[in-house]
């Protein structure tokens, strides 16, 4: 049954959907250049991409076990009036939302490292979230749980005295790129 609000895919834009689409494809810290400036290249800061690949492995694993235990559909699942943007992905579950997850852990770890930033890189961690639910990938709760769990994982992770020397190296290695 259909609520009375209009959904995502009766007010979304055609560019807000391929924007939403192409940001879904980016699965890593290459999301926040905006916010950080145009030095930010994962390719040649290998610190720090050393430090969010660790990230990213441990967003991956706690996301699997939400979606194993919830097992939540998704948007299109459970309402095949609905048009997902990009190529349809396999139907697994939603909740939580491993985008946002990814998007929130590593920008709490990013914001550690660049202050004056944080409020950029928050900024662009939820713009990001939240082209999971533009594009009909999520329901909105589904990024709310990643943006909570994300903030989590960070903190978690900035306890941990292999990461926080991972953390160090990341940071002189931004330091000296200006960043």
């Amino acid at each position: 049954m259909r609520s009375a609000a209009p959904s995502v895919d009766e007010t979304q834009t055609p560019a807000e959907a391929e924007d939403a689409a192409a940001q879904g494809k980016i699965k890593d810290a290459a999301i926040f250049p905006a916010a950080m400036g145009p030095g930010f290249a994962l390719d040649r800061l290998p610190a720090t991409r050393a430090l969010f690949d660790t990230v990213r492995a441990e967003e991956k694993a706690v996301v699997a076990r939400g979606k194993d235990h919830f097992h939540r559909g998704r948007p299109w699942i459970t309402d095949p009036t609905l048009n997902p943007c990009g190529d349809p992905e396999k139907p697994d579950y939603g909740y939580l939302s491993g985008h946002a997850t990814m998007a929130f852990s590593m920008a709490s770890i990013l914001a550690r490292l660049a202050p004056a930033k944080a409020p950029a890189i928050m900024f662009r961690a939820a713009d990001y979230a939240h082209s999971r639910v533009v594009c009909e990938r999520h329901f909105p709760s589904d990024v709310v749980a990643g943006q909570t769990y994300g903030m989590i994982i960070g903190e978690r992770l900035m306890e941990t005295p292999a990461f926080r020397t991972r953390f160090e190296a990341a940071a002189k290695e931004l330091k000296a790129a200006g960043l």
